[in-house]
This record gives structure tokens, C-alpha cells and sequence, in this order.
């Protein structure tokens, strides 16, 4: 059920509505995309680390990736410096 949106106000004076602003947990999503479209996810509550960057691409992505070359044989990354880990 959403809030409720009706209020009093004199005429001609915007409403304005205060509440408290709380942030939600933090989450953290790493998607695989390919050409055609996603291709695998890993979402964690929390921060990714290496470690977790390093699981999701040996135990997801390259368990769908290919040899070249065949359709989804190169992993393209941008230059996060959580991607500059032993593995990759």
C-alpha cells in the first residue's frame, strides 16, 4: 500500500513532504552481459572483493564461456581495479 498523497496546503503554496531519509542496506550486483544478452549475475550484500570478483568469473563465467572462436569466447572489462587480480 502506498503513502498516502492527499494534503492541505493554502492556495498558491507547494506541499512539501518531509520524511527521514535512511539508507537501505548496501548491495553489490556484477553482471555478465553478452552480445545477445545477459548471461550470468552475482549479487552480495556488502562489498565485492577480489575474491568474490575472482569466484563469480571462474565458477559462472567461464563455465559459459567458450574457446576461440566460437560465440562467447572473449571476456571484455573495464579497467576497476578489482578486476587487476592474479586470475585475470
Amino acid at each position: 500500500m502506498s503513502a498516502q498523497r492527499i494534503g492541505n496546503t493554502p492556495v498558491g503554496v507547494t506541499p512539501r513532504e518531509a520524511r527521514p531519509f535512511g539508507r537501505s542496506e548496501r548491495w553489490f550486483l556484477c553482471p555478465a552481459y553478452t552480445i545477445d544478452g545477459f548471461m550470468t549475475r552475482e549479487i552480495v550484500h556488502g562489498s565485492f572483493s577480489a575474491e568474490l570478483y575472482e569466484d563469480f568469473i571462474e565458477n559462472k563465467v567461464l563455465l559459459l564461456h567458450n574457446p576461440y572462436p566460437l560465440p562467447r569466447s572473449v571476456i571484455v572489462m573495464d579497467i576497476a581495479p578489482i578486476h587487476r587480480t592474479e586470475v585475470s
